[in-house]
């Protein structure tokens, strides 16, 4: 049974968010990649570094990529329930249409279902249908790798524009970390000015 509906608060991404990964980001981001704060970011390559199987000593890479997201009127949730690393589109969704006061219909939560058991781009599905509900990325509390923060999902991968990335070693990445950084070791370098999607 689909939540019942409420109001939804809308909000514009800050100036400067962060995106933690181990591995390198060639042209512009994937559609839906998500970004937050230098605390959520930093836990979230650390989290990603030991899931590969690195340790602490070992030289592993941590890419900490500042970024410009132009994100203007982004729909604002709550995190995945129980989930940490699956924001597929089909449980994204499911929350848009079952925990977040159906955002979303029953019949466009079968679009997306269908894309996704067909073969097809569930992303793109849900990223239209939100795109002509006015909004254009997505912002949910994260309640993981920083909590009570906001963290944000871009629609189009050309929403944001990345700087250079803070690079790390797993052990530097987990000293910083340790000792609760929530600002990164160097000032961001940020030269581009990302623009909002426009719909």
């Amino acid at each position: 049974m689909a939540g019942r509906k409420r109001k939804v608060v809308t909000a514009a991404a800050p100036e400067v968010l962060y995106h933690g990964t181990g591995a390198e980001i060639e042209g512009a981001v994937r559609p839906f990649t998500h970004f937050g704060t230098f605390r959520a970011a930093l836990t979230r390559a650390c989290r990603t570094a030991y899931g590969n199987g690195f340790k602490p000593d070992m030289e592993a890479p941590v890419l900490i990529y500042p970024a410009q997201v132009g994100i203007a009127a982004a729909m604002v949730t709550e995190d995945l329930q129980g989930e940490i690393k699956n924001h597929s589109p089909n449980l994204l969704a499911a929350h848009l249409h079952y925990d977040a006061g159906a955002v979303i219909s029953s019949a466009e939560f079968g679009e997306v279902i269908k894309a996704v058991q067909t073969g097809g781009d569930g992303y793109a599905v849900l990223g239209d249908i939100l795109k002509a509900k006015g909004w254009d990325g997505i912002a949910y509390t994260n309640d993981y790798e920083d909590r009570h923060s906001l963290s944000w999902i871009v629609l189009n991968g050309d929403q944001a524009t990345l700087g250079e990335p803070i690079r790390l070693t797993l052990g530097e990445a987990l000293r910083l970390h340790d000792a609760g950084a929530t600002e990164p070791p160097v000032s961001p370098d940020l030269v581009e000015v990302a623009t909002s999607f426009t719909r």
